[in-house]
């Protein structure tokens, strides 16, 4: 999902960089710079990655000598330990995401305001 919104973020910047008619003035130059950091910031977004995943051989050479309740809470409490990572992770990506969604909000004001003064 969130890799989803990133590559709309891009799309959308790239979009949002076409629709300027007029080179030229303070506001194109906002619009330009606004865009460009909202595109980098999908890109960021899509290049941060969840974190590690278990090792198979490394579980299985310390579960198998367990019994096999005392294996499986180890188990389950390794598994937990990685998702609360990975949430945190999902939780910075979409923060970032946000910046870039202001970003692109940003930069489509500035374009209102420079395709009403150059018309």
């Amino acid at each position: 999902m969130v890799a989803t919104r990133a590559a709309v973020l891009i799309a959308s910047a790239s979009i949002i960089t076409s629709l300027q008619s007029d080179p030229g003035g303070p506001a194109f130059i906002a619009t330009v710079i606004l865009t460009a950091a909202a595109a980098m910031t999908g890109v960021v977004v899509l290049v941060m990655r969840s974190g590690d995943e278990l090792s198979i051989v490394e579980l299985e050479k310390a579960l198998w000598p367990m019994a096999t309740n005392e294996a499986r809470r180890d188990l389950v409490y390794q598994k937990l330990y990685a998702l609360r990572g990975d949430e945190k992770r999902l939780r910075r990506r979409a923060r970032t995401l946000n910046v870039g969604f202001a970003l692109l909000t940003a930069s489509l004001i500035s374009t209102a305001f420079h395709l009403t003064t150059t018309i």
